[in-house]
């Protein structure tokens, strides 16, 4: 009861689905349960940001043709929810409960919401349908899976998503989709993006260069065709 009063009752309930691997007893740790009510703090944060977008979503935004980006997110939603679904059926909620974690906070929250941000806020009329209709759907697709192992802050979010998204007014009453398809171009592509980054934030760090100063940058790679849209995105 305390523990659920300082954390919250999701943050405890994952906890315990994680950490319940089999053949291991389940040792309580409050620093994990603390990182899961901040992991459920993250999910909060990207529906919020999320909604003042998709309240202007309509039907037809899903008519745009999607970039790179969009491509991704739902590629990587369909290989989160392939691999939570073979999880579900060898009844190994802990494999499942990561890999929804590992969706959610590394490739939703720290790379989609912020690729996005550009064509929400300044790409023309036909990027920012494809960004909003992708961003709906990743987040449509994340909360639908996560609801199992946090039901209260997901129901709760739930409306933050477009009516005509909705077929069923709680969340407890909707689908778990498994219906996302998978593009292996465009994990790649971003793939390769997201490795240029990081060794870019190695080198500020090695060099001292502070985070917030400006570079241009000259990407060099072996094959140009794995650049594919990246080069215009």
């Amino acid at each position: 009861v305390d523990i659920t009063n300082e954390y919250g009752a999701d943050a405890l309930r994952l906890g315990l689905l994680l950490m319940a691997a089999p053949g291991r007893d389940i040792k309580m740790s409050i620093k994990r349960i603390e990182g899961y009510r901040n992991f459920l703090t993250k999910v909060w944060n990207a529906t919020r940001f999320a909604q003042t977008y998709l309240g202007e979503c309509q039907e037809s935004d899903w008519d745009a043709p999607a970039g790179v980006t969009e491509q991704w997110i739902r590629s990587r939603l369909a290989d989160t929810q392939q691999k939570v679904k073979v999880a579900f059926e060898a009844y190994r909620l802990d494999e499942a409960g990561h890999a929804i974690y590992h969706f959610i906070w590394h490739e939703l929250c720290d790379w989609y919401i912020e690729l996005s941000k550009r064509p929400l806020r300044d790409g023309s009329a036909e990027q920012s349908a494809a960004a909003r209709a992708a961003l709906a759907d990743a987040l449509s697709g994340a909360l639908r899976l996560l609801h199992p192992f946090c039901p209260f802050v997901t129901d709760a979010l739930w409306p933050a998503l477009p009516t005509f998204m909705h077929e069923s007014d709680s969340l407890c009453l909707a689908k778990l989709s498994f219906d996302a398809q998978r593009n292996v171009d465009s994990e790649a592509q971003i793939a390769l993006a997201i490795e240029a980054v990081g060794l870019l934030r190695g080198l500020r760090g090695q060099v001292g260069i502070n985070p917030r100063e400006s570079l241009s940058v000259r990407l060099q790679v072996s094959d140009p065709e794995r650049l594919g849209q990246l080069d215009s995105a």
